[in-house]
Order: C-alpha cells, then structure tokens, then sequence
C-alpha cells in the first residue's frame, strides 16, 4: 500500500471513532442502565425539584438520578447526602410527612438499585413561608444532592 491509502484510512477510522464517541456508542467507562449510556462522571444537576402535592418526579429527573447512581455505583467509598426542603404553606405536619415520603421514595429507588443504605444520608426541613408566590412554589420543593 501507498501512503496515500494508509493516509485515508487512518482519516476514516478517526472519523468513525469522533462519530461514535459523539453519539454515545464507545464503551469507554459508559454503564447501560435503562437503554441509556452514561459516563462515569459526577452529575452537575443537584437539584431535584417536585410537584407542589407529590412525592415523586418526572422521568427527567429519574434519569438524572440514574447518573447518581452509576456515579455511587462506580465510587462505592463516596457517600451521598440528600436534602429536602419544602415550603411550608399549609400544615407543618403534612409538610413533614409529604417530605418523609419524598424521601423514602427517593432511599428506596436508591437502595434497589444497587446503593448500599449505609452510604446515603438525608436531611428533611420543612420552612414555615408566609408569602405564597410561583417563584416560592418552584424553588422550595426540591432535593439537594451533595456527593461526598
């Protein structure tokens, strides 16, 4: 063979290497979970936020937590710490109860997933507001995630 030819070669299998990589096709640290590839990194999104009345979230935010997951899976010395606050319109106690719900549904997907319970711990804060506005409604009800 020429040089020419070993030239194109080598220009086509980089190529087909860029293209697999930007389409999530190379295997290089990625976990399959749910039909989606993930990479072995730390997740940016430490935010989950929930509907006013519910205790569980939207599959966006389920794949988010999938990255956790593979993340805690990969790295099983780190420790996750999990947040809850919500705002407090309404009864205190059903606040309390509302965010004991949240957070057991949160632990258990955690735990059937392949987490060990002894590496999560949560925090649930129930914030008394005496102003209701949307901005209050979107902000307050959410999950911090901190990985350590």
């Amino acid at each position: 063979m020429n040089k020419k030819n070993i030239l194109k070669k080598i220009i086509i299998l980089f190529s087909i290497l860029i293209l697999l990589k930007k389409n999530n096709i190379i295997f290089f640290n990625n976990i399959k979970l749910n039909n989606e590839f993930f990479y072995n990194k730390l997740p940016f999104i430490k935010h989950i936020y929930f509907n006013y009345d519910l205790y569980f979230f939207n599959n966006k935010f389920n794949n988010m937590l999938n990255q956790y997951i593979i993340y805690m899976r990969n790295n099983p010395n780190k420790k996750i710490l999990l947040k809850i606050d919500t705002i407090g319109l309404g009864n205190i106690k059903y606040n309390l109860y509302l965010n004991k719900y949240r957070m057991n549904f949160i632990v258990n997907n955690l735990v059937l997933k392949g987490i060990n319970k002894k590496n999560i711990k949560y925090i649930i804060c129930v914030k008394k507001n005496k102003f209701y506005n949307e901005i209050n409604n979107l902000n307050n009800n959410k999950i911090i995630i901190t990985i350590s």
